[in-house]
């Protein structure tokens, strides 16, 4: 009879001696089994630390905060409920352009990439060339999504487009393009749309225009498809719900944003002024006629047939900003004037809100519903719907030659200039603080929960 395997591995042979742990080791196991459990935990801590998976995974400090870049190179971190300087920290001795993101502030400056801790200043890494060794200079400032930098550089031969882990400063890819300068960058999807200009020498005396449009896959960077056009003239670009649009002076395209196949062209023989504003399935532009006259020229995104075509009374150029889903602010000459966003027809104007030229020592930010403007001596909000000043605000900054930053949030409009910077109570325009700071210009602020 066969004997079971649970038979033979209980039976002990008398003559086999059984070895048992002595007293003190045995009551020495629960101690190595805890330090061996600390060692681990440190060890994996440690490496979650180093790699940035912490940082992604860790419960964030919802307190929110200011970050400033001052126009001697200081990123200063500023609370927003008080305005007081949690940490300040030299990044570059020229000014530079910033974005909070995921408990990390990215710099972009003297053709530099670097990251800091959102929560004290440190510097978690920073890079300043190409994977070929070539200089990281900059042509945009990058895009974030998902842990990743998205954006593009010059380099000796063009230029490129890159993907950089937002943690670690690790380059994902790098993908040489043809075209130089003049970029548009939007990512779509998992892909990374961007349009360039480039100026081709075609003799010793002329040159030719040509526009690269391209669609690469975010996680790869290689090429989903790419168009080419010559003679583009000036690049303007936007992207609607399936289509990359582009402006050049006389003509719109729209473009598949999966296949890059053309869906409609226009060719009205007038200039198009400006990227255009999209929203919903309306396209809308600036246009300028060779009379000279200007109009707001809306289209329908998915065919390019027109919604309508609406005179407006600026001489000169103007900026076209998106207020809300229903409306469109024009801004020219010291006015802002208001449209509907379907029909076009004048909802309303205020004459006078912004200095002329406009630009000059003042600021203007419009969105989310509300028309907020800015001057050394005085903050407006206006109703977007009817154009009526809701509150106004002296300032008094110590303001320079340069505009006033504006930042308009849900609870609270954050406002710099010279070297002030004042947070002010969206809803009735009260005065929450004032921080004068050390340097002299506030060159961009962001906000986010460290």
């Amino acid at each position: 009879m066969r004997e079971s395997l649970h038979d033979k591995s209980a039976a002990v042979s008398p003559s086999q001696p059984q070895t048992l742990p002595s007293p003190n080791l045995r009551n020495r196991l629960p101690l190595v089994y805890f330090m061996t459990i600390v060692v681990c935990f440190v060890a994996t801590l440690y490496a979650a630390t180093q790699s940035g998976l912490l940082h992604q995974i860790a419960a964030p400090d919802v307190t929110p905060t200011l970050y400033a870049m001052t126009a001697t190179g200081d990123l200063m971190a500023i609370r927003a409920t008080d305005g007081k300087i949690r940490w300040q920290t030299m990044v570059s001795p020229t000014p530079t352009t910033i974005d909070a993101v995921d408990g990390l502030v990215i710099t972009v400056a003297d053709a530099t990439l670097a990251a800091y801790r959102a929560t004290d200043g440190s510097l978690r890494w920073q890079t300043t060339t190409l994977p070929d060794g070539q200089p990281l200079v900059l042509e945009s400032t990058p895009l974030y999504a998902n842990g990743t930098l998205f954006g593009i550089a010059r380099d000796g031969q063009g230029s490129s487009a890159f993907a950089i882990d937002a943690f670690t400063g690790e380059m994902h890819w790098h993908a040489p393009l043809t075209g130089q300068g003049n970029f548009y960058l939007n990512l779509i999807g998992a892909s990374l749309v961007l349009a360039q200009k480039s100026n081709l020498a075609t003799s010793v005396s002329t040159t030719t225009a040509r526009l690269y449009l391209y669609s690469l896959d975010m996680t790869t960077g290689i090429t989903r498809w790419s168009v080419l056009l010559d003679n583009a003239g000036t690049l303007q670009a936007t992207v609607s719900i399936n289509a990359l649009i582009v402006a050049i002076p006389s003509m719109l395209m729209a473009y598949d944003l999966d296949t890059g196949t053309l869906k409609w062209s226009r060719n009205d023989e007038v200039s198009y002024l400006g990227s255009g504003i999209v929203i919903g399935t309306t396209f809308t532009i600036l246009v300028k006629t060779a009379a000279p006259a200007f109009y707001l020229a809306s289209y329908n995104s998915l065919d390019g047939t027109t919604r309508f075509n609406q005179p407006v009374d600026t001489t000169t150029s103007a900026t076209l900003v998106a207020i809300d889903n229903h409306a469109l602010g024009l801004v020219y000459d010291g006015v802002v004037q208001v449209f509907d966003i379907t029909l076009g027809t004048p909802l309303w104007n205020q004459v006078g809100i912004l200095p002329t030229p406009a630009g000059t020592g003042a600021a203007l930010q419009i969105g989310d519903g509300r028309v907020v403007a800015v001057t050394a001596s005085t903050a407006i909000d206006l109703a977007s719907v009817t154009g009526r000043v809701l509150w106004s605000l002296p300032l008094a900054l110590h303001q320079n030659s340069e505009p006033p930053l504006v930042d308009v949030r849900s609870g609270s409009d954050y406002l710099a200039a010279g070297a002030d910077l004042v947070a002010v109570r969206a809803a009735d325009g009260a005065l929450q603080w004032r921080l004068v700071l050390p340097a002299p210009v506030v060159t961009d602020i962001q906000m986010s929960s460290m």
